[in-house]
């Protein structure tokens, strides 16, 4: 949904069927690696990776917006 910028089903629906066959451990475990995956495409220069994962305030626009459509 980041990388598309849109929330729109039909546009994620490709990413969202690649990606559904990944297999977490649990909730947390997916959490981490999708945070991970927006910090690697948003953050900012002067901020690393582990800083922008770190951050609690760094969010994706989908979260940050109460989910799909909100």
């Amino acid at each position: 949904m980041y990388k598309v910028g849109s929330d729109d089903i039909v546009a994620v629906d490709p990413c969202m069927r690649r990606d559904g066959k990944r297999r977490y451990r649990n909730d947390c475990e997916a959490k981490k690696y999708y945070k991970r995956q927006i910090c690697r495409m948003a953050r900012e220069p002067e901020q690393s990776e582990e800083q922008c994962v770190a951050d609690p305030s760094f969010m994706g626009p989908t979260v940050r917006n109460g989910g799909v459509g909100g």
